[in-house]
């Protein structure tokens, strides 16, 4: 499926495609599925799911970033695709596919050649929206999202593309601790 591949504690390593979303879910006092809904912190879900997969807890040294959104009450993960050599193969087809996807004129001046003129696509807020609308075929016009790192400006200027092209008008990013969201919209 062009997904990541992160090694699960006690499983060796799987494509993030096949694991079962049940894995990554978060559960009350009383054992019920919640989700990563508004009720639990979007990045205690975070790391939640980094201790499931085996990651490191953050650390703002190491460069791995992982995102959130939740839609549907289910809750859809993106890393970075540097967060291990294996996520780097995996999702570098998803990536060049979605290259080819989105209409990048605006924002950009001129329609990227490459991956390399395209950095968010390798960034795990756009992993996140994009594993949640391949998965769920179509997302809501707003969508709130969590990132453990502080979203760059290159996602700030090349996600609203990236949003026009999912059907999403604006995203709310939580990020890096952040308490206060920042507001992407969508390329009209």
């Amino acid at each position: 499926t062009g997904y990541s591949s992160l090694p699960i504690v006690g499983m060796g390593t799987k494509p993030l495609g096949e694991i079962r979303p049940q894995m990554f879910s978060v559960k009350s006092k009383e054992g019920r599925e919640m989700g990563n809904r508004k009720s639990i912190n979007g990045y205690e879900g975070i790391g939640k799911f980094r201790e499931k997969v085996g990651l490191k807890p953050y650390s703002i040294d190491s460069g791995d970033t992982v995102a959130s959104i939740t839609v549907n009450n289910k809750t859809y993960f993106g890393v970075n695709s540097t967060i291990t050599k294996e996520s780097q193969k995996a999702s570098k087809a998803l990536r060049q596919r979605w290259l080819r996807e989105i209409e990048w004129v605006p924002p950009k001046r001129t329609a990227p050649k490459h991956l390399g003129h395209a950095q968010s696509l390798a960034h795990a807020e756009a992993h996140s929206l994009i594993r949640a609308f391949e998965r769920q075929g179509s997302l809501p016009k707003t969508v709130t999202m969590y990132v453990d790192r502080k979203t760059c400006n290159i996602c700030r200027g090349e996600l609203p593309a990236l949003l026009k092209r999912l059907g999403i008008d604006e995203l709310e990013v939580f990020s890096g601790g952040t308490t206060k969201p920042i507001i992407i919209k969508a390329t009209k």
